[in-house]
């Protein structure tokens, strides 16, 4: 569980600094101004559980226990990728031979694509976070905003408190947006690009990356860990 008492708990403007940051930059410098470390956690593979028309995100407390994962890795070796940046790589190069047999396999294998060009922060994600901030005797009011946080006129919020709302209530609303805010706690959770982004970003005002004490996969960012890190 994460200890509050020992986080920054400095107050993030979206409008200002997730409106501004500069992807040629590397992850750490775009957001060293108020964050101390970051996550890059992989928006995941699942098996396909589900028909078409029935959208698990509306029961996520009943379905979330049925979703089976499927590892970057995994897939990677299965595919005779190299490693996970080949596989990011074909994933967001929709016109190379790579990204049609990525498609193939994952056909084959009855997988679905992880998230890459939706306007959403996979669950999974949002629930291993919540988890480890929540509980801790103190009420987080959460904040979420959609892709308009980079058009300060048009932003939209939405802000509750955790555990109150329950946790796969919470995930449910919290789902369908780019940008969330726990600011009693210093994290963020952040999609850092709208199109071809096949990862989230957990930002932390501590030295020690939240990723590391939910173990979702994904890696530390390092001081030279840039937005597309997979070119």
């Amino acid at each position: 569980m994460r200890n509050v008492n020992h986080l920054y708990k400095k107050s993030v403007a979206p409008n200002s600094l997730f409106q501004k940051f500069d992807t040629s930059k590397t992850i750490l410098e775009a957001f060293s101004k108020e964050y101390s470390s970051a996550f890059v956690a992989l928006n995941p593979f699942n098996k396909k559980v589900f028909t078409d028309k029935y959208d698990p995100i509306d029961r996520l407390e009943l379905t979330f226990p049925l979703w089976e994962t499927v590892s970057w890795k995994q897939v990677a070796a299965e595919m005779g990728f190299r490693n996970i940046q080949v596989l990011a790589s074909a994933m967001t190069d929709h016109k190379s031979s790579l990204y049609r047999e990525l498609k193939d396999y994952l056909d084959e294998k009855d997988l679905e694509w992880p998230v890459i060009n939706e306007e959403v922060i996979p669950v999974e994600t949002i629930i291993g976070v919540l988890k480890n901030t929540t509980g801790t005797g103190s009420k987080e009011v959460v904040k979420s905003y959609t892709q308009d946080i980079f058009s300060e006129d048009e932003r939209t919020e939405l802000k509750f408190e955790v555990p109150a709302t329950g946790m796969f209530e919470a995930a449910k609303s919290l789902h369908y947006s780019s940008l969330i805010l726990i600011p009693e706690v210093g994290i963020a959770i952040l999609r850092p690009m709208k199109d071809d982004c096949p990862y989230t970003l957990i930002l932390s005002q501590s030295e020690n990356p939240i990723g590391k004490e939910f173990n979702p996969e994904g890696f530390e960012a390092g001081a030279w860990t840039k937005f597309y890190w997979w070119k």
